[in-house]
């Protein structure tokens, strides 16, 4: 494992690289985050270079989770502007797999 680091698919990893070479410096300290469920932050953060919302040490998984179960774009606007994120990244997993009918988180 150490010698092969798990690896995204090839689909995401070029989605990555591209979001580092398309998406301006986030700057120090960084002007803008990307939204994303937990467990792809760390991917963006070590192969796109940009912060994130949400990694896989679950800091800001909270607000992720409120932010991908809003029930109107104003509430995504207002997680959005709070934490100063500017992008968003899902998969098809995301969306069909990762968040059932019924959740209530608010």
């Amino acid at each position: 494992m150490a010698q092969s680091p798990p690896r995204p698919s090839d689909d995401w990893y070029d989605s990555l690289i591209w979001l580092r070479e398309n998406t301006p410096d986030p700057g120090k300290p960084p002007q803008y985050g990307i939204m994303t469920w937990w467990d792809y932050g760390n991917w963006i953060l070590y192969i796109s270079k940009r912060p994130v919302v949400a990694n896989n040490f679950q800091i800001g998984g909270d607000e992720a989770a409120r932010f991908f179960v809003a029930p109107d774009e104003t509430i995504g606007n207002t997680i959005m502007d709070k934490r100063k994120a500017r992008y968003v990244i899902v998969d098809r997993r995301m969306g069909l797999n990762k968040f059932k009918q019924g959740m209530n988180l608010y």
